[in-house]
């Protein structure tokens, strides 16, 4: 039985070890995360859950507007959501940029709506941090 064991925690242990989507999120991704969580939390909101199909969704379109140095918002063409809601930006800083966000009724009303889901892309260029942040329910 004790032989069972040891092989079951060699084939397990490695895919224990395998990072998840939230762990593998980079510092400035965390940081807007942290930032929006703190937001929700101040307004007596539940914290929204980072899902990877989000997640891929917000870096590649923070991709496209850091290479062409363009702010726009994506066509949110998401399968699996009933509601989607995106706030993007530019500036010198995320958090610089995600006060910007605050500032804006339209984005700060998307920032604190119904949602259950996030994802977030952040693209350094040059000087400039771009900032994707998409909510989905």
């Amino acid at each position: 039985m004790t032989r069972r064991l040891l092989v079951l925690m060699l084939v397990l242990l490695p895919l224990l070890a395998v990072p998840t989507a939230a762990s593998a999120v980079g510092a400035p991704e965390r940081k807007v995360l942290d930032l929006v969580d703190a937001s929700r939390q101040h307004h007596h909101l539940h914290a929204v859950v980072e899902r990877a199909k989000l997640m891929r969704h917000a870096e590649r379109h923070t991709r496209v507007m850091a290479r062409k140095r363009l702010l726009f918002h994506s066509s949110l063409s998401i399968d699996g959501y009933s509601a989607l809601g995106e706030c993007v930006g530019v500036g010198g800083t995320v958090h610089s940029v995600y006060k910007a966000f605050l500032r804006s009724s339209t984005h700060r009303r998307i920032i604190l709506g119904r949602w259950k889901y996030i994802g977030v892309g952040v693209v350094s260029r040059g000087g400039d941090r771009y900032v994707t942040i998409d909510f989905a329910r």
